[in-house]
């Protein structure tokens, strides 16, 4: 997380990709099935993928790298305005003094109610969600390339809060591949597409397993970590970001926006479901064709709790499946995944089938993101992670009329 210096009686989904089903609630689940899922994996690959636990030294870079040198006297420009959100206002702003930008997103004031309130809140407002998740799983002090890490103040307003996080000048995913089709009436580069699908699954790795990648097709393990079911994951919600540590000249993809994301060991969570359209079959059989409403926000808000790391694979298998199948809508769940087919234009070997395992409508056989003798798919993303490096060898690198935002050196 960043520092500042001052001078989110029904069926659910087994987490991990296990098929023991029961009465127990979802996070009681995951935090059991998180150890023996895993560690069966663990036990065949020690030592030839992962190598061992996290290094302290990385964490101290990322740490120094993440810091926000915030002046208090300092005056800050407002760059852009983004449309308000349901749980805040994003601003970018920039230092006049060092030139230096950042995102301000601003929470709303939200009133405790008889439906939104989780088990932590207390007092007349409810605790942002992403607050919380930084509060109690360890990426403030486990940082990782692939989440975007913020510092949170309260605001002189009561019930708010200001969330500072570096600026990622990419823009976000959804925005750039409109920019591709709409506006260059083009696909999304091979080469980029497999970044895609290796920087998000580096992310969810992390955030489901505690996998950090380093480098040589090697993984370290952070040890004690916390399972963090994302919730909301969609192009909108990954943003680019430009550094002098790019592959291959591409922004690196940053997973943020944590609003309706659970951690493990901290039940009782009141939150929405994320974005309908891409939820996974358990979860719409929860809230089904109810609008959403005061009648049946007690639906939905079960219906968020009850989100597992493979909703979260469902996710981005949704994602990838509208990329690869240019379609502007989800494969329908109730389809034979037999029917699935991807355009002649995203021809890469294995891709999709790749899709097909994230899109299994039994979260107990759905892929998981980890190395899982399986359901385990990423010894799968390793590979896509060899193409695409070669892909960046033969190919011409992208320029700077191939993005939306541009790198600005």
């Amino acid at each position: 997380m960043s520092r500042v210096q001052t001078s989110r009686a029904n069926k659910y989904g087994p987490a991990l990709g296990s098929s023991t089903r029961g009465s127990r609630s979802v996070l009681s689940r995951m935090a059991s099935n998180t150890v023996s899922t895993f560690s069966t994996a663990v036990a065949t690959i020690t030592g030839k993928i992962i190598i061992g636990p996290t290094p302290t030294s990385i964490y101290d870079h990322l740490i120094k790298q993440d810091v926000l040198t915030l002046d208090p006297s300092d005056v800050l420009e407002t760059i852009h305005h983004h449309g308000p959100t349901g749980d805040g206002q994003v601003t970018i702003v920039k230092s006049k003094t060092t030139g230096q930008c950042f995102a301000r997103k601003v929470t709303h004031q939200t009133p405790l109610n008889s439906h939104n309130t989780s088990a932590w809140d207390f007092g007349p407002w409810k605790k942002p969600n992403e607050v919380h998740v930084f509060e109690v799983s360890r990426l403030k002090d486990h940082p990782h390339p692939r989440i975007l890490s913020f510092t949170a103040l309260r605001d002189d307003k009561p019930g708010q809060h200001v969330l500072w996080s570096r600026f990622c000048a990419g823009g976000n995913l959804a925005e750039q591949i409109d920019f591709w089709r709409v506006r260059r009436r083009t696909e999304v580069p091979h080469q980029f597409f497999l970044h895609i699908v290796v920087q998000t699954f580096e992310a969810i790795a992390f955030l489901h397993n505690g996998l950090r990648y380093a480098g040589n097709g090697k993984y370290y393990r952070d040890g004690n970590h916390k399972t963090i079911v994302h919730g909301d994951l969609k192009g909108e919600n990954i943003f680019l970001r430009w550094s002098s540590e790019n592959v291959g000249g591409m922004p690196d993809l940053v997973v943020g926006d944590f609003g309706t994301s659970i951690v493990e060991d901290h039940p009782g969570v009141r939150v929405m479901p994320g974005t309908l359209v891409y939820n996974a079959p358990e979860i719409q059989a929860i809230y089904g064709d109810n609008p959403i409403n005061e009648d049946h926000f007690d639906l939905y808000f079960r219906a968020g709790a009850a989100k597992t790391p493979p909703t979260d694979i469902y996710t981005l298998g949704v994602l990838l499946y509208m990329i690869a199948a240019k379609s502007r809508f989800p494969f329908p769940a109730d389809r034979d995944l037999s029917e699935l087919r991807i355009s002649r234009d995203y021809e890469i070997e294995g891709l999709e089938d790749f899709i097909v395992k994230c899109l299994q409508a039994d979260p107990g056989k759905r892929a998981t993101a980890d190395y899982d003798e399986q359901t385990g798919i990423m010894q799968a993303v390793d590979k896509f992670r060899d193409l695409r490096d070669s892909m960046i060898t033969k190919n011409s690198a992208l320029g700077p009329t191939d993005w939306l935002h541009p790198e600005r050196r």
